[in-house]
């Protein structure tokens, strides 16, 4: 014999479905709405980020200008409102190929106790190997004395204890060897300029490469 389903108990479960029904299109009407708005934060989020990550330079030397020598197969980078001059080194009995960068406002001094009056400059010279030149010793010979990498080379900064009296070599000096050459990068500069040039010329040195 079929069991026959009471009337009041099919409308029970027909308004019970209709209820849960509405539950979920409710539920899914409002996840449409909120995602679009979270997808629209997150792309202009992402978009904003693309901005300023575009608009921003990646260095202080971004906008330097780059020097290429091709003798000795390097380059490095100086501030673009630098003068450049190229020469012969003759301190020593051969003479030797450099590369001087001079800043805008440098002056020699004029008194003995003050070689530069104000501004600085920076040597690059590139060297055979079997040279002896360029700073050396213990961090008690020199007001500083650091290490870092140059295009992969262990480089030394060295800065002397008198600035002012440096007359036989420049107040500031970054060297390393590479396979084949001995590189020296020479700061000139007056003590009252240290805190300012001091950042300039590490930053120098740090995009010399060779190329």
């Amino acid at each position: 014999m079929k069991r026959r389903i009471h009337p009041a108990s099919g409308l029970y479960i027909l308004f019970t479905l209709s209820i849960l029904v509405g539950i979920i299109i409710i539920y899914y009407a409002n996840k449409v709405q909120v995602n679009p708005q979270t997808t629209n934060l997150s792309s202009n989020n992402k978009s904003k980020s693309s901005q300023n990550k575009t608009t921003q330079p990646t260095s202080e030397t971004a906008d330097w200008k780059t020097y290429s020598n091709l003798t000795f197969g390097y380059e490095i980078k100086y501030p673009k409102d630098w003068t450049k001059e190229e020469g012969k080194y003759t301190r020593k009995s051969s003479a030797q190929d450099y590369a001087k960068f001079i800043s805008l406002n440098f002056n020699f001094g004029n008194t003995p106790d003050k070689i530069i009056e104000k501004g600085y400059f920076v040597v690059v010279r590139v060297l055979p190997l079997n040279i002896n030149e360029g700073y050396s010793g213990t961090m008690a010979d020199f007001a500083v004395k650091k290490d870092f990498k140059i295009d992969n080379y262990n480089a030394t900064e060295y800065i002397v204890k008198n600035i002012d009296e440096s007359e036989t070599g420049a107040p500031a000096q970054i060297n390393f060897k590479t396979s084949q050459n001995l590189v020296l990068i020479d700061g000139w500069f007056s003590a009252q300029d240290q805190n300012e040039f001091i950042p300039i010329f590490e930053d120098m040195a740090k995009t010399f490469k060779i190329s």
